[in-house]
């Protein structure tokens, strides 16, 4: 049964289903399917026309990194991050040298001697002046609201 486990998951395949014992079990190991079928009475249509969640499934293998389609596609969801300036500054080397892996600390003007909070903000001071000229449209992807 593992060998069938491991297969199901490297083929992450739209449908999968467990004809066995504990077909429950065994799908708690199957961790790449659109939608799995437990037991012979649990045909795939089941699921596709009366049964299943969604008929909307990731396929071609997809389902190794997409779930299928559901309501939770069309609920808007937003990130909210608070750093306190001691952590900021803790992270600043990192999150400089990752924007710099990406091309983007350059981009934005940032200069290769600057580090800490002081990088970060001249970087962002630098992308700013730089939108506001007309330049480099296309590079703020984010708002500050300041008082």
């Amino acid at each position: 049964m593992r060998d069938a486990i491991e297969v199901a998951n490297l083929r992450a395949a739209e449908h999968v289903q467990i004809i066995a014992r504990d077909a429950e079990g065994i799908a708690q190991g199957v961790r790449h399917a659109g939608a799995i079928f437990l037991g012979e009475d649990t045909p795939e249509p089941v699921g596709d026309y009366l049964a299943g969640p969604s008929h909307v499934l990731p396929t071609g293998g997809t389902a190794r990194y997409a779930s299928p389609l559901g309501v939770y596609d069309f609920v808007k969801r937003t990130s909210m991050i608070y750093y306190t300036r001691n952590r900021l500054n803790d992270d600043a080397a990192r999150i400089m040298a990752l924007a710099r892996a990406e091309g983007l600390f350059r981009a934005c003007g940032g200069g290769a001697g600057e580090g800490g909070r002081a990088g970060i903000e001249a970087g962002r001071a630098a992308a700013v002046r730089a939108v506001r000229s007309g330049s480099r449209k296309d590079w703020l992807t984010g708002i500050r609201i300041q008082d």
